[in-house]
């Protein structure tokens, strides 16, 4: 910790800490993961690479790792969780209860503040100190333990020229989008608010499930201005339905070339996406007649 107090620090834009630890002290990783918080760069943090490709990040390892911007898991690397642990001594019963306590809220609040889903700190509860989980890249990712590019993610319920609407909120390394969706008189639209890249150029728009993603029939351009880019769309009914029980959502612009594009991908953890698809009327089901028509 002081040699890292002591760097030079003033001119750094980014800082990667490269973590390989079965753990140690609790509180000694709680103050590193606070000090690494409060570097004022873009910080990364990173368990295996090819360097050292089957590292680990146990126990209090964690605590430190996730104070991070960004979170990756490289090669064969492991993350593993148990419960925190205290040394035998003179404390009584009272007294050991009233400890844990005060550190389980603590613990409770640093992962919070830290944009991981509390379902981590349930998983760490459950597992016993003399015993560890090794947690599955895919728990960790719903977790957002591993973020990868994404800094955070949010989804509400906001008032839309007096309608409510969904509107999704995805900030990422490579800057910040938005998906909002609302009812219409026969299913569900949306606005893409789509942070560009440099000479973005703009060919078809695709919406996103869990990976796959396939051309949007209605759409339009509403908007390009300030390195953003304002895609109006109408949801077809069959990818509503896939909605349903998606994992991840998102919308992208491919160039005309087809190989290039922008846009952004959101895990769903809390049922809003499903539920406004649900409140909308039409939603899931095509209209008689309908005929798509390509923007």
């Amino acid at each position: 910790m002081a040699l890292l107090a002591g760097a030079d620090k003033s001119d750094v834009r980014d800082v990667l800490f490269l973590f390989d630890s079965p753990g140690g002290s609790l509180m000694e990783s709680l103050r590193m993961g606070n000090y690494i918080a409060d570097i004022p760069a873009i910080v990364s943090a990173q368990v295996g690479g090819s360097d050292m490709p089957d590292a680990i990040c146990a126990s209090a390892c964690v605590y430190a790792y996730i104070a991070a911007d960004y979170r990756y898991l490289s090669g064969s690397g492991r993350i593993g969780i148990h419960q925190f642990g205290m040394s035998e001594g003179t404390l009584d019963g009272t007294e050991g209860l009233a400890i844990g306590q005060s550190l389980s809220g603590l613990l409770s609040g640093y992962i919070r503040a830290n944009r991981t889903e509390p379902e981590l700190f349930e998983a760490i509860s459950a597992i016993d100190h003399d015993d560890i989980l090794w947690v599955p890249r895919e728990e960790l990712e719903d977790w957002r333990v591993v973020t990868n590019d994404v800094y955070d993610e949010e989804a509400g319920y906001i008032n839309l020229d007096g309608k409510i609407a969904l509107r999704m909120k995805h900030v990422s390394i490579n800057g910040d989008s938005f998906l909002t969706l609302f009812c219409t008189g026969n299913g569900i639209a949306g606005l893409a608010d789509l942070h560009e890249p440099d000479l973005a150029a703009y060919g078809q728009f695709d919406l996103g499930i869990d990976g796959d993603w396939v051309p949007a029939d209605t759409w339009d351009v509403v908007d390009r201005s300030n390195g953003r880019g304002r895609i109006l769309f109408e949801m077809p009914a069959d990818f509503a339905r896939a909605a349903l029980t998606a994992r991840k959502i998102g919308a992208r612009m491919v160039a005309p070339s087809g190989d290039i594009f922008f846009g952004f991908q959101q895990t769903l953890r809390d049922g809003l996406v499903a539920e406004m698809i649900r409140g909308c009327p039409g939603a899931t089901e095509a209209p008689a007649g309908f005929v798509a028509q390509r923007a």
